[in-house]
């Protein structure tokens, strides 16, 4: 299992669903509203967060309309918070084509946020399932206080691990936890066993950990392979693209000092690197800085430190998969998706 393709076929029919689900979901009647949300469906992605979905439910149960609701209603929250994003960092891009408010300005941009937000919504309350759409708010909650938080920090040299993983793991591992949480509690299960909240999960499932334990194993699987991907996503940055021949430097240019640079920042006294850092968060640094701190950092082993980190987050995340379910099919491929996660070069 080396591909997401692989990844997905304990789940491919129920993929297909989801994707007939979404399509129809995210539509509207207005002409100008639906070309837009054609070009965002268009895009894509690699859906790893309908993914994660089904397969959580498919790894203690069966997937249920229910279960595909959540998937697409936390698909539309997380395409709700990119759009609102690029508006906040003034992005022009995502995923390699023209952002929503680069195309339409940060008005309409704000507004078809919204929108998909409110579908979101309704799709978890097409759920049924009270519990369901409490997930997904009390996430949007957590989105949005990562985002406060790091504005909130843009403005000092904060050098603090912590505070940076407070910052990853709400605004990326909140929204994979939530996924996790809402595959086991939407999954049809052979018998219900009560849950303080009236939710079931599997009983085969339970033989050493009760219904609590199985959800905070799911939550915490959730949270860790969320912590590796911002962190990857982070390593990205300083690394060279195909399309530039050299790193983006995406984070450094929104003025976000990340985990390779934090690493150098806390165990090098370099004032020119303290200096440059400063001046990232000030949103002063030029090309040439930034190319001179990005050789420093992969010089000094700021790569390496973040790797390391993800390999940390990755053995405790297999040793969750194993606890989470041991159905062959649906066990290989949540280690997959793991080592995916970690491994992906995209």
């Amino acid at each position: 299992m080396n591909t997401l393709e692989d990844i997905k076929k304990p789940i491919q029919s129920e993929f297909e669903q989801y994707i007939s689900l979404f399509n129809t979901t995210l539509s509207h009647s207005d002409e100008l509203q639906n070309t837009i949300f054609s070009q965002i469906k268009a895009r894509g992605g690699k859906r790893l967060r309908p993914t994660l979905t089904l397969l959580i439910a498919k790894a203690v149960g069966e997937v249920t309309d229910k279960t595909l609701h959540s998937a697409v209603a936390l698909e539309l929250l997380h395409t709700a918070s990119l759009v609102h994003d690029d508006v906040v960092d003034n992005s022009d891009e995502r995923r390699g084509q023209a952002s929503v408010n680069s195309t339409n300005g940060n008005k309409l941009a704000v507004l078809l946020g919204d929108y998909i937000l409110s579908t979101a919504l309704l799709s978890a309350a097409s759920s049924g399932d009270a519990e369901l759409v409490s997930i997904l708010a009390r996430v949007g909650q957590v989105l949005s206080d990562g985002e406060i938080l790091q504005l909130k920090k843009d403005t000092n040299l904060d050098l603090d691990y912590n505070t940076y993983y407070k910052i990853i793991e709400q605004k990326t591992a909140s929204l994979f936890q939530a996924c996790c949480e809402s595959g086991i509690l939407s999954a049809n299960l052979s018998i219900s066993i009560s849950h303080n909240n009236n939710s079931t999960v599997n009983p085969s499932a339970l033989s050493s950990h009760s219904c609590e334990d199985l959800i905070q194993n799911a939550r915490d699987f959730g949270k860790y392979i969320g912590l590796i991907f911002q962190i990857r996503d982070d390593i990205f940055d300083y690394l060279p693209t195909k399309e530039l021949g050299k790193p983006a430097a995406k984070d450094m240019r929104e003025g976000k000092i990340t985990l390779p640079a934090l690493y150098i920042l806390n165990n090098f006294s370099c004032e020119t690197i303290k200096k440059l850092a400063l001046k990232v968060k000030l949103g002063t640094i030029t090309d040439d800085e930034i190319a001179y701190f990005i050789d420093y950092v992969i010089q000094h082993k700021g790569i390496e430190f973040a790797e390391q980190k993800m390999q940390e987050f990755a053995e405790k995340a297999h040793s969750l998969a194993d606890k989470i379910t041991q159905k062959p099919a649906e066990n290989a491929a949540l280690h997959a998706l793991v080592n995916f996660f970690a491994q992906r070069n995209i």
